[in-house]
């Protein structure tokens, strides 16, 4: 399992950007995320991701990460 925290503070992303990643529960700025292109449609949802192991990880197994909060 891909276990792992980024420093990011919470308090630093506004709002209206935040994003939870469905891999790892790490808070995401959805704008730097669609920047690096670490975002994902899937069910008719959009899942933004911390880094690019999660992404490859989501896109290995989605069934097991969409059940997660996304935005």
């Amino acid at each position: 399992m891909h276990e792992h925290h980024h420093d990011i503070d919470k308090a630093a992303i506004p709002l209206e950007r935040q994003a939870t990643c469905p891999v790892t529960g790490d808070m995401v700025d959805m704008q730097e995320a669609k920047t690096a292109e670490r975002v994902r449609e899937y069910n008719s949802k959009t899942y933004y991701f911390c880094c690019n192991t999660c992404v490859r990880l989501f896109d290995k197994n989605p069934e097991k990460y969409a059940a997660h909060k996304s935005i």
